[in-house]
């Protein structure tokens, strides 16, 4: 039997007033609606895409209908492929709203038993080259493994460092025995600590703008020598304009210091009439960016346009961007730039 008929066969069970005897069919689309009535799903788990795992992982959690979203991909993922988790489970917690995630791995998975030369073989027989997949080793490619406990250790790990899954979400590693239906807790999940600190706790010890700062600006906008105040001067590199600073009396610049630099920095800029668009134009683009890692990006490609102090400039954003968490929200966000544009 084909796909096509297999359809035709199946439609005509759904669409029929009653199903053969001894088979409850429900309407697909109703059971769809079912599955989907939850506002959001509390679990995202990883799964092998043998055949009938999904009800199978379903059941031994004791799981309804519409509690988790599955994303299938061989051996419930490969810790040297990652990427491919990364972008389903995005979907998963940012368009979805699941909560948690599950790596679901199973003791009889053929991952951990491929024979290399039998799919060789294979896969020259049906005309494809071995040079189709490149210079990986293949093992590697197909991300085939030993132990598959060991594997879903790994791929819980190299997601517990990924900045796409946001450090509230836990991430748990389980093992399905397929023959007794046990499941056994290789990695009990906890929400992670964030990589970096939340801005509201940073941004209470930087400290204001010295005390007729701006005043001075602005009798000479672009005269860093005169206007910075001691703070700013002791951040310039050698690169920059000459203070009486020498670069290796130059304290280690700090998140505070890194702050107030730019901070100097862009107030200094704005106070000058030829420059002053250019800021505002950086305040807009800043203000419309909700992801943390572009927004920095953002900032360190303006601080690259001006060459004197671009050395000084772009250490101060990589000591701010090592500093802060990586999944700041819209509205630390909007406090960083409050703080920034002084």
């Amino acid at each position: 039997m084909n796909l096509k008929e297999r359809i035709l066969r199946s439609q005509s069970r759904v669409s029929s007033d009653k199903a053969p005897a001894g088979l409850a069919v429900a309407p697909i689309a109703s059971r769809l609606a079912a599955s989907q009535s939850r506002a959001k799903p509390l679990y995202a788990i990883v799964a092998c895409f043998a055949r009938g795992m999904n009800p199978a992982l379903q059941e031994a959690l004791g799981l309804e209908e519409g509690e988790a979203v599955f994303v299938n991909v061989a051996g419930a993922g490969s810790p040297h492929q990652i990427g491919e988790l990364e972008r389903s489970l995005g979907v998963a917690i940012f368009l979805l709203g699941a909560q948690e995630v599950i790596v679901f791995g199973h003791q009889a998975c053929k991952m951990s038993q491929m024979e290399m030369n039998s799919i060789i073989d294979e896969f020259r027989k049906q005309g494809v080259h071995r040079q189709a997949f490149g210079d990986t080793d293949l093992r590697r490619w197909f991300g085939a493994f030993q132990s598959p406990a060991k594997n879903i250790q790994e791929v819980v790990e190299k997601l517990s460092q990924s900045a796409v899954i946001p450090s509230s979400v836990s991430i748990h590693g389980l093992l399905f025995d397929d023959v007794s239906g046990k499941v056994e807790i290789l990695v009990e999940g906890k929400p992670r600590a964030s990589s970096g600190k939340r801005l509201d706790a940073i941004m209470q010890s930087v400290p204001p703008l010295p005390k007729g700062f701006v005043s001075r600006v602005a009798e000479s906008p672009l005269d860093p020598a005169r206007n910075a105040a001691p703070e700013a001067v002791a951040l310039r590199g050698p690169k920059s304009v000459e203070t009486n600073v020498k670069a290796t009396e130059q304290p280690p610049m700090d998140f505070n210091r890194a702050f107030l630099y730019l901070r100097q920095f862009l107030t200094r800029l704005h106070s000058d009439d030829n420059l002053r668009g250019r800021v505002a134009d950086l305040k807009q683009r800043l203000t419309q960016e909700r992801d943390p890692v572009k927004f920095l990006k953002t900032l360190e490609t303006f601080a690259g346009q001006f060459e004197k102090e671009r050395q000084s400039l772009l250490q101060a954003v990589n000591v701010v961007r090592s500093t802060l968490s990586q999944d700041l929200t819209s509205n630390e966000l909007r406090l960083l730039i409050k703080n920034l544009f002084q």
